[in-house]
């Protein structure tokens, strides 16, 4: 959970080191939580119907190794 992973300096430290690259401020972080609490359904639906279409698909076939279809 949230709180089990702010428990020790290394969670801590392994949070927060992604949003400090970014702009060198842990209110980096605070401001990116607040965006994603203001997205709303439609924005998720909006954004699945610009990028989640068929033009932008990648398929990949994964097989064992040394067997061939």
């Amino acid at each position: 959970s949230a709180s089990q992973e702010m428990e020790d300096s290394d969670a801590i430290a392994s949070l927060l080191t992604p949003f400090l690259g970014l702009r060198r401020t842990p209110e980096t972080m605070e401001r990116y939580y607040a965006q994603l609490a203001q997205l709303t359904p439609a924005d998720i639906q909006a954004a699945a119907a610009k990028y989640l279409v068929s033009n932008n698909r990648t398929i990949v076939t994964l097989t064992a190794a040394g067997k061939e279809r």
